[in-house]
Protein backbone atom coordinates (compact mmCIF):
# COMPACT_ATOMS: atom_id res chain seq x y z
CA UNK A 1 0.00 0.00 0.00
CA UNK A 2 1.50 3.64 -0.76
CA UNK A 3 1.33 6.40 1.40
CA UNK A 4 2.45 9.67 0.51
CA UNK A 5 3.35 12.20 3.14
CA UNK A 6 1.33 14.80 3.63
CA UNK A 7 2.25 18.32 2.42
CA UNK A 8 0.43 20.59 5.22
CA UNK A 9 2.11 18.11 7.70
CA UNK A 10 5.73 18.38 6.11
CA UNK A 11 7.67 20.89 8.57
CA UNK A 12 10.99 22.33 7.65
CA UNK A 13 13.60 21.72 9.54
CA UNK A 14 16.88 23.65 10.05
CA UNK A 15 18.97 21.25 12.20
CA UNK A 16 18.22 17.49 12.70
CA UNK A 17 14.38 17.39 14.82
CA UNK A 18 14.78 21.43 15.03
CA UNK A 19 11.91 22.88 13.29
CA UNK A 20 11.97 27.01 12.25
CA UNK A 21 9.38 26.91 14.79
CA UNK A 22 11.59 25.37 17.37
CA UNK A 23 14.40 27.91 16.44
CA UNK A 24 12.04 30.79 17.25
CA UNK A 25 11.04 29.77 20.71
CA UNK A 26 14.39 28.96 21.33
CA UNK A 27 15.48 32.46 20.38
CA UNK A 28 12.61 33.60 22.69
CA UNK A 29 14.05 31.60 25.73
CA UNK A 30 17.19 32.97 25.00
CA UNK A 31 16.47 36.65 24.59
CA UNK A 32 14.29 36.36 28.17
CA UNK A 33 16.89 34.39 30.17
CA UNK A 34 19.22 37.16 29.37
CA UNK A 35 17.01 40.54 29.47
CA UNK A 36 14.73 39.66 32.90
CA UNK A 37 18.01 39.02 35.14
CA UNK A 38 19.32 41.77 33.24
CA UNK A 39 16.42 44.04 34.44
CA UNK A 40 15.66 42.76 37.53
CA UNK A 41 19.32 42.35 38.90
CA UNK A 42 20.51 45.38 41.38
CA UNK A 43 24.16 46.13 40.30
CA UNK A 44 25.04 46.20 44.26
CA UNK A 45 24.18 42.05 43.52
CA UNK A 46 26.49 39.29 44.08
CA UNK A 47 28.81 39.05 41.07
CA UNK A 48 27.43 35.39 40.24
CA UNK A 49 23.76 36.22 40.67
CA UNK A 50 23.13 37.33 37.39
CA UNK A 51 24.31 34.55 35.64
CA UNK A 52 22.92 32.13 37.96
CA UNK A 53 19.70 33.85 37.17
CA UNK A 54 20.14 33.23 33.96
CA UNK A 55 21.34 29.57 33.41
CA UNK A 56 18.13 28.93 35.76
CA UNK A 57 15.36 30.62 34.05
CA UNK A 58 17.01 29.39 30.91
CA UNK A 59 17.08 25.56 32.36
CA UNK A 60 13.49 25.95 33.35
CA UNK A 61 12.42 27.80 30.16
CA UNK A 62 14.01 24.99 28.02
CA UNK A 63 11.04 22.54 29.53
CA UNK A 64 8.73 23.97 26.84
CA UNK A 65 11.40 22.69 23.94
CA UNK A 66 11.00 18.68 25.50
CA UNK A 67 9.38 16.74 22.90
CA UNK A 68 6.34 14.29 24.19
CA UNK A 69 6.97 11.34 22.29
CA UNK A 70 3.36 9.98 23.09
CA UNK A 71 1.83 13.31 21.58
CA UNK A 72 4.80 13.81 18.63
CA UNK A 73 5.05 17.35 19.41
CA UNK A 74 7.27 19.59 22.02
CA UNK A 75 5.72 20.81 25.16
CA UNK A 76 5.05 24.62 24.18
CA UNK A 77 2.89 23.22 21.22
CA UNK A 78 0.90 21.15 23.67
CA UNK A 79 0.49 23.92 26.14
CA UNK A 80 -0.99 26.27 23.01
CA UNK A 81 -3.36 23.69 21.97
CA UNK A 82 -4.64 23.00 25.38
CA UNK A 83 -5.42 26.51 25.89
CA UNK A 84 -7.24 26.71 22.64
CA UNK A 85 -8.95 24.00 23.70
CA UNK A 86 -10.06 25.17 26.75
CA UNK A 87 -10.85 28.64 25.33
CA UNK A 88 -12.88 26.82 22.39
CA UNK A 89 -16.55 27.09 23.09
CA UNK A 90 -17.70 23.47 23.00
CA UNK A 91 -20.80 22.05 20.73
CA UNK A 92 -21.48 19.13 22.55
CA UNK A 93 -21.72 18.62 26.60
CA UNK A 94 -22.69 15.95 29.02
CA UNK A 95 -26.16 17.84 28.90
CA UNK A 96 -26.93 19.18 25.77
CA UNK A 97 -25.72 17.69 22.73
CA UNK A 98 -24.07 14.88 24.31
CA UNK A 99 -21.41 13.55 22.60
CA UNK A 100 -22.92 10.14 21.90
CA UNK A 101 -24.65 11.78 18.56
CA UNK A 102 -21.36 12.18 17.40
CA UNK A 103 -20.86 7.88 16.59
CA UNK A 104 -22.40 7.37 13.13
CA UNK A 105 -22.46 4.07 14.07
CA UNK A 106 -26.21 2.08 14.60
CA UNK A 107 -25.05 -1.37 15.35
CA UNK A 108 -22.96 -4.60 14.31
CA UNK A 109 -24.42 -7.35 12.36
CA UNK A 110 -22.89 -10.65 11.97
CA UNK A 111 -19.80 -9.38 13.49
CA UNK A 112 -18.87 -8.29 10.36
CA UNK A 113 -20.88 -5.90 9.20
CA UNK A 114 -21.29 -2.09 10.30
CA UNK A 115 -24.34 -0.71 9.84
CA UNK A 116 -24.50 3.70 9.93
CA UNK A 117 -27.48 5.70 11.34
CA UNK A 118 -29.36 7.59 8.60
CA UNK A 119 -26.65 10.08 7.36
CA UNK A 120 -27.21 12.32 4.51
CA UNK A 121 -27.11 9.96 1.67
CA UNK A 122 -29.13 7.18 3.59
CA UNK A 123 -28.07 4.21 5.72
CA UNK A 124 -24.87 2.58 4.38
CA UNK A 125 -22.58 -0.59 5.27
CA UNK A 126 -19.66 -1.04 5.47
CA UNK A 127 -17.01 -4.44 6.29
CA UNK A 128 -13.40 -3.64 6.96
CA UNK A 129 -10.59 -6.03 5.72
CA UNK A 130 -7.13 -6.63 7.22
CA UNK A 131 -4.12 -7.41 4.68
CA UNK A 132 -0.53 -7.49 4.17
CA UNK A 133 1.17 -3.95 2.84
CA UNK A 134 3.88 -4.16 -0.05
CA UNK A 135 6.72 -1.72 -0.29
CA UNK A 136 7.61 -1.79 -3.99
CA UNK A 137 10.37 0.23 -3.96
CA UNK A 138 12.88 -2.10 -2.94
CA UNK A 139 12.10 -4.08 -6.00
CA UNK A 140 13.44 -3.69 -9.91
CA UNK A 141 11.86 -0.98 -11.83
CA UNK A 142 9.94 -2.97 -13.81
CA UNK A 143 8.69 -4.96 -11.11
CA UNK A 144 7.52 -1.44 -9.66
CA UNK A 145 5.54 -0.43 -12.40
CA UNK A 146 4.31 -3.80 -12.96
CA UNK A 147 3.02 -3.54 -9.49
CA UNK A 148 1.57 0.14 -9.60
CA UNK A 149 -0.37 -1.00 -13.31
CA UNK A 150 -1.99 -3.78 -11.42
CA UNK A 151 -2.73 -2.16 -8.37
CA UNK A 152 -4.32 0.88 -10.91
CA UNK A 153 -6.57 -1.70 -12.72
CA UNK A 154 -8.45 -3.11 -9.52
CA UNK A 155 -9.51 0.17 -8.82
CA UNK A 156 -10.52 0.97 -11.79
CA UNK A 157 -12.10 -2.25 -12.54
CA UNK A 158 -14.16 -2.27 -9.04
CA UNK A 159 -17.38 -0.76 -8.87
CA UNK A 160 -17.41 -0.54 -4.88
CA UNK A 161 -16.35 2.52 -2.86
CA UNK A 162 -13.39 1.55 -0.90
CA UNK A 163 -10.70 3.22 1.35
CA UNK A 164 -7.04 2.37 2.46
CA UNK A 165 -6.08 2.78 6.24
CA UNK A 166 -2.52 2.78 7.39
CA UNK A 167 -2.32 2.87 11.43
CA UNK A 168 1.17 2.34 13.24
CA UNK A 169 0.39 -0.90 15.54
CA UNK A 170 2.69 -2.80 18.19
CA UNK A 171 3.46 -5.79 16.74
CA UNK A 172 1.47 -8.72 17.83
CA UNK A 173 3.01 -11.73 19.50
CA UNK A 174 0.09 -14.19 20.83
CA UNK A 175 -0.28 -16.31 17.27
CA UNK A 176 2.94 -17.04 17.82
CA UNK A 177 2.84 -18.27 21.09
CA UNK A 178 -0.43 -19.95 20.01
CA UNK A 179 0.91 -21.75 17.56
CA UNK A 180 3.59 -22.45 19.80
CA UNK A 181 1.79 -23.80 22.29
CA UNK A 182 -0.05 -26.13 20.04
CA UNK A 183 2.57 -27.63 18.23
CA UNK A 184 3.96 -28.52 21.91
CA UNK A 185 0.82 -30.16 22.65
CA UNK A 186 0.85 -32.01 19.23
CA UNK A 187 4.49 -33.16 19.50
CA UNK A 188 3.71 -34.66 22.89
CA UNK A 189 1.15 -36.46 22.31
CA UNK A 190 2.91 -37.20 19.40
CA UNK A 191 5.95 -38.89 21.94
CA UNK A 192 3.26 -40.25 24.52
CA UNK A 193 1.43 -42.57 21.35
CA UNK A 194 5.06 -43.63 20.80
CA UNK A 195 6.02 -44.18 24.05
CA UNK A 196 8.87 -41.95 24.31
CA UNK A 197 11.74 -42.65 27.23
CA UNK A 198 11.90 -40.11 29.82
CA UNK A 199 14.85 -38.75 28.43
CA UNK A 200 13.64 -38.08 25.14
CA UNK A 201 10.11 -36.20 27.08
CA UNK A 202 12.09 -33.92 29.49
CA UNK A 203 14.84 -32.92 26.73
CA UNK A 204 11.47 -31.43 24.52
CA UNK A 205 10.31 -30.23 27.40
CA UNK A 206 13.77 -28.28 27.83
CA UNK A 207 13.55 -27.23 24.20
CA UNK A 208 10.19 -25.72 24.39
CA UNK A 209 10.68 -23.66 27.74
CA UNK A 210 13.63 -22.10 26.13
CA UNK A 211 11.11 -21.18 23.16
CA UNK A 212 8.58 -20.01 25.36
CA UNK A 213 11.70 -17.88 27.27
CA UNK A 214 12.54 -16.64 24.08
CA UNK A 215 8.98 -14.07 24.13
CA UNK A 216 10.45 -12.21 26.65
CA UNK A 217 13.19 -11.20 25.10
CA UNK A 218 11.07 -9.60 22.16
CA UNK A 219 10.32 -6.10 21.88
CA UNK A 220 6.85 -5.28 22.90
CA UNK A 221 6.93 -1.76 21.75
CA UNK A 222 8.24 -2.52 18.14
CA UNK A 223 5.32 -0.81 15.40
CA UNK A 224 4.46 -1.89 12.38
CA UNK A 225 2.41 -0.70 9.74
CA UNK A 226 -0.75 -2.29 9.16
CA UNK A 227 -3.20 -2.03 6.52
CA UNK A 228 -6.96 -2.14 6.37
CA UNK A 229 -9.18 -2.06 3.62
CA UNK A 230 -12.78 -0.40 4.06
CA UNK A 231 -15.54 -1.41 1.84
CA UNK A 232 -18.79 0.19 1.61
CA UNK A 233 -22.47 -0.21 0.44
CA UNK A 234 -25.86 0.65 0.59
CA UNK A 235 -27.11 -2.85 1.50
CA UNK A 236 -25.92 -6.53 2.39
Amino acid sequence: MLQPKNIKKTKSKIFKNLTILDFVILLVIVIFSLLVPTSLVPKTAPVYLKPLLMALLFGVSSILLIKIKKYDQRVYMFLFRMLCYSAKRKSFGSIKNPTETLIPYAEILENTFVKTKALKGGTRYFSVIKFKGKIPWSEEKADQISFLNKFIEILDGTRLQISFIRQRELRDYSKNFLNLQLHKNQKFDYLEQKNSSLEVMQNYTKLYEEKFADFDTLDSQFYVDTYYLVIYEKSI
